[in-house]
């Protein structure tokens, strides 16, 4: 029998994967992706910030926005809008920065990586056939990098994760804990967000002292909010379940 908990990270998955799915799209249409490396991990010059004390001092706008942007378009989706803009109204001096955890930020780099060309791919072959027919049997060549993928059976409550992907997510998770306990967070990364919002939203953290929140809170009303935290599976049996095509969709999840 599936349990209340089971349900929670199946919800949490899907809505998520959606979000990202639909900012995929929209980054696609406008010529935008997060810089990565060869290996195709992405912000590998902002993880190394925080490494042996490199200076920081020099670093420009330009340097950051990217990041700047994953944040507002991505990692925001983990905190959730409704939790943020509840949050907010007892925070109003403090910013999404200050909200998001280094989890959040870990998990949504994960999952970016993870599913990016698959989703990009389901995009085009979406957009190419003529019927669902036609959809359902086009040749796929892109598989998530740190799930099991198309087809696999799952242990009963697993999650899919490969040990590769559960291990990169913990390295990932001490790179942003340092990150976000540095002065460069707390102090030029906040003010370059002030400069973020003003350019694309025409207000800094100081105009939303008296509004809302940052993000609008009756979007994505479907949205639930949910906290991750990659854990091992509570089994070993095998219940014969298939993995979906979305790729982290037993990601482990608490309710905030």
């Amino acid at each position: 029998m599936i349990s209340v908990y089971n349900i929670a990270e199946i919800l949490y998955a899907n809505v998520c994967t959606h979000v990202f799915k639909l900012n995929v799209l929209d980054d696609k249409k406008n010529s935008w992706c997060a810089p990565g490396d060869c290996t195709g991990k992405v912000f590998v010059k902002i993880r190394e910030l925080n490494r042996n004390h490199q200076d920081t001092s020099d670093l420009s706008y330009a340097d950051v926005e990217h990041f700047l942007r994953f944040i507002d378009k991505y990692v925001s989706r983990a905190v959730g809008n409704h939790t943020y803009a509840r949050w907010k109204k007892s925070h109003q001096t403090k910013t999404l920065l200050d909200k998001i955890s280094a989890s959040d930020i870990a998990y949504t780099i994960l999952v970016y990586e993870n599913s990016k060309d698959v989703w990009e791919e389901e995009l085009i072959i979406k957009a190419r056939a003529k019927t669902d027919e036609e959809r359902k049997n086009a040749e796929r060549r892109h598989n998530p990098r740190y799930h099991e993928g198309r087809g696999k059976r799952l242990k009963r409550y697993g999650d899919g994760w490969t040990e590769e992907g559960r291990t990169y997510y913990k390295e990932l998770l001490t790179t942003f804990q340092d990150l976000k306990s540095s002065d460069f967070w707390n102090e030029s990364l906040q003010g370059y967000w002030n400069d973020y919002q003003m350019r694309n939203y025409g207000k800094t953290s100081v105009d939303y002292n008296n509004k809302e929140s940052d993000i609008d809170e009756d979007s994505d009303d479907d949205e639930e909010d949910w906290k991750v935290e990659a854990e091992e599976s509570d089994s070993d049996i095998d219940d014969g379940e298939m993995s979906d095509d979305d790729g982290e969709r037993r990601i482990r999840a608490k309710r905030i």
